[in-house]
């Protein structure tokens, strides 16, 4: 714990005492919410409301201003910067690509895409206790895993309570006849079959890639991916293996059939 301390600051010099820590509660809170409310609203769409794009842009609205609020304190000059000058170049690339005609509108959804590692970066620095870090990895990937066993073993009664193709087309990401043979799963949910086709993971498995709380397979093998990069991060500054997290995000990247992660 304490060379891991030394590392924390440098990234977070001004962390001088545990008082100016963010809660773990509060930084488990926020990762969580990020990880899970598509989902939430893909059981809202199916069960109880109508759900449009404005309650997405809402949500990830609401999670990111809370991150950068609780990050706040860790912001020097350099970070307010490399914000800055992230947002005013990917909006003059958009421009530049209304201006050409190659979109029909400015598009700053490529702004949030890089607000997001930027805003959870920082938040990582409003902490030095790394053992609550590798908690809220842990329940995070468990409640993948569990979510992503329901998916697979009860496929079924899963689409019944998360419809994810009729999410998506609410929500304007995807269109009804984009969905592969009628499936209730995101267009790339299902491997097609054939020659060039099918499973490429353990293909005994099923051509079913699973998503659990993502909803869609890439996000899945993603966060497969980003999971086993922790485990061996924490496995070089513990000198032991966290072996149990590294199986877990192997077991993540292998459901979604996620080729790129497995690379």
């Amino acid at each position: 714990m304490a060379a891991s301390g030394v590392q924390a600051a440098r990234y977070a010099p001004h962390l001088s005492q545990a008082g100016d820590e963010a809660p773990p509660f509060v930084l488990f809170a926020l990762v969580f919410g990020a990880v899970t409310f598509n989902l939430v609203l893909c059981f809202a769409n199916t069960l109880v409301l109508h759900i449009s794009e404005i309650y997405v842009v809402g949500c990830e609205a609401l999670i990111l201003s809370l991150v950068f609020l609780v990050s706040y304190r860790s912001m020097g000059q350099v970070h307010l910067m490399l914000i800055g000058f992230a947002v005013m170049w990917t909006l003059s690339f958009a421009s530049v690509r209304f201006l050409d005609e190659s979109d029909k509108t400015i598009d700053v959804k490529i702004i949030r895409d890089l607000a997001i590692p930027i805003a959870f970066f920082m938040l990582g620095t409003r902490t030095r206790n790394l053992k609550a870090v590798d908690t809220i990895v842990a329940i995070v990937l468990g409640t993948v895993l569990v979510v992503a066993a329901f998916e697979y073993f009860w496929l079924e009664t899963f689409v019944r309570v998360f419809n994810v193709a009729h999410y998506y087309i609410a929500r304007g990401t995807i269109e009804a006849h984009q969905i592969f043979q009628n499936s209730d799963l995101f267009v790339s949910g299902i491997r097609p079959a054939g020659a060039q086709g099918g499973r490429n993971l353990l293909p005994f498995i099923g051509d079913h890639r699973v998503s659990s709380l993502f909803l869609e397979p890439v996000s899945m093998g993603n966060f497969g991916v980003i999971v086993f990069m922790w485990g061996v991060v924490r496995s070089r500054f513990d000198n032991k293996l966290h072996l149990g997290i590294m199986l877990g995000a192997l077991a993540a990247v292998v459901a979604a059939d996620s080729r790129f992660g497995a690379g």
